[in-house]
């Protein structure tokens, strides 16, 4: 394989990781700007996700029955016009459909492109897997961080438009290699097409329903209603078709291996996690805290340079010990900086806002790396590739998921918290009279004064409901901590049994 060919495919593996997360901190400015509010500006980062997730494990079905390089070709087309048109959106609904797009395009670019580094970069593989973990720990940061910045400095729009020549680049190269390479084609047995339909519907109601009902009103909507009746039906009979299907679209049958099905489980939590803190920060500094996306994009930053550092320093040393006993100081470190958070307020200082984030980045790096080689050396070498599409995808899944659910949750809360604090605000209460006499001693009068009071009493309510949120998820975090750590034990205690004699807890058990 040519360098610029291999170059070409590291690339847009970055481009399909780094394209996730543009709309974080941008999407406030997209909304506003398009007729939304704040609190449908996450839309654009959750069906990207949706569409990733859709297309993420079509790659090892159509790669045995199409040209992958053929196929990355059209894809990488189909993702430049996408972006395109998310720069060019005249209304905020044609903006989500074109991330969509966008998404879908992208979700063949991750599984493709690590299939044709492996075959013909075979002795590279372990450096593959590096550059790949790599980027999805650290790259959602920088997709954030660069979003903000361009829609602040510059204008949302050149977001997508700064993206397209590099993309024409990589469509010229995958071209001229197009005709240059041969892909082996293999036997393969007839594409499960009901498998994939009630995947897809599954997960599309699941998502979808999860993002709108907070504006639609929850089963107030009959939109909300009849999503919840899909997912619900989708989900069991996907579940039942393919763990009983000869040629399943997904082998669902890896989670009987208890090792792969606990680090799925640690996966979701924390990838969910992992999005739904970069979100909810950002959103909150850039409401509230009137720090401008420079600011909040350096905050972040703290914890790419973070996890990255960590990451590169124990790279060897994580893929000779990689397990879930590694994984466990993550899920530790992501609970200390969630309930760390808990204690911010609307006066905090840069400082401590950076000891959060510098310690969820710490723990960044000993949770996707480690989990992947675990789990890789728990399946055969055959069921690699089925094991990492159910990984990828679902990693997806939840990345979209935690952004629908943790911003929910704050949204609702934010309510909850304005509505029980503003009933102590009476013309008559002794908060209500001291604060407006601080502000008649500097001329602030009338309605002018009601409305600085509202704002006051809207950044206290944020705050709050932030706090909420972090400890829900700081709890979710012991949880998942409790729960890996009883099931490492029992085993260490079975195989110990088994081997008649004591055994040292060491990074192979």
């Amino acid at each position: 394989m040519s360098k610029s060919l291999s170059q070409c495919l590291h690339l847009l593996i970055f481009f399909a990781i780094f394209n996730f997360t543009t709309a974080i901190m941008s999407g406030s400015y997209v909304a506003l700007e398009l007729g939304g509010s704040q609190e449908i500006s996450t839309y654009g980062v959750t069906f990207f996700g949706l569409g990733n997730a859709l297309m993420f494990p079509l790659g090892n079905h159509l790669k045995v029955r199409f040209n992958p390089f053929k196929m990355l070709l059209q894809a990488t087309i189909l993702f430049c016009i996408a972006t395109f048109l998310c720069g060019a959106a005249p209304t905020f609904v044609f903006f989500n459909i074109a991330r969509f797009l966008a998404g879908l395009a992208s979700g063949l670019f991750i599984p493709l492109s690590l299939d044709l580094l492996l075959l013909y970069e075979p002795e590279k593989r372990e450096s593959t897997f590096v550059f790949f973990a790599l980027l999805a720990t650290v790259f959602p940061v920088v997709g954030a961080c660069f979003g903000g910045w361009i829609a602040y400095d510059l204008e949302w729009r050149w977001i997508f438009y700064a993206q397209i020549p590099f993309i024409a680049g990589l469509i010229y190269i995958l071209d001229r290699h197009d005709n240059e390479k041969t892909y082996p084609l293999k036997e393969h047995p007839p594409f499960d097409f009901a498998g994939y339909i009630f995947y897809a519907l599954s997960i599309s109601a699941i998502v979808t329903s999860l993002t709108l009902a907070q504006q639609l009103d929850w089963l107030r909507s009959p939109l909300i209603c009849v999503l919840f009746v899909m997912s619900g039906l989708c989900l069991p009979f996907f579940c039942l078709w393919e763990w009983n299907h000869e040629n399943p679209f997904m082998d669902l049958k890896l989670f009987k291996l208890p090792i792969f099905s606990l680090s799925i489980f640690c996966l979701m939590f924390l990838f969910s996690a992992y999005f739904g803190t970069i979100l909810l920060l950002a959103l909150w500094l850039n409401i509230d805290a009137t720090y401008t996306p420079l600011w909040i994009s350096l905050l972040i930053a703290h914890m790419a340079v973070a996890g990255g550092v960590l990451f590169l320093a124990l790279e060897k040393w994580f893929a000779h010990v990689a397990s879930l006993w590694i994984v466990l100081i993550a899920i530790a470190l992501f609970a200390i900086s969630c309930f760390y958070s808990t204690h911010f307020n609307a006066e905090i200082n840069f400082g401590r806002l950076a000891i959060a984030r510098t310690i969820t980045g710490f723990g960044l790096a000993f949770f996707l790396f480690p989990l992947l080689f675990a789990l890789l050396k728990e399946l055969p070498e055959k069921l690699h590739p089925q094991g990492l599409s159910i990984f990828q995808s679902l990693r997806l899944l939840s990345g979209s998921l935690g952004c629908a659910v943790y911003t929910t949750i704050w949204f609702r809360r934010r309510v909850f918290y304005h509505e029980r604090l503003g009933e102590q605000l009476t013309p008559y209460s002794e908060q209500t009279q001291e604060y407006l006499s601080n502000l008649s001693f500097y001329g602030v009068k009338g309605t002018e004064s009601d409305i600085l009071l509202n704002k006051a009493l809207d950044q206290q309510a944020d705050v709050l409901a932030l706090a909420d949120t972090f400890y829900v998820m700081g709890w979710l975090m012991v949880g998942v901590f409790i729960i890996t750590l009883s099931y490492l034990i029992i085993r260490h205690l079975n195989k110990r049994k088994a081997a008649g004699k004591p055994a040292a807890f060491t990074g192979e058990n």
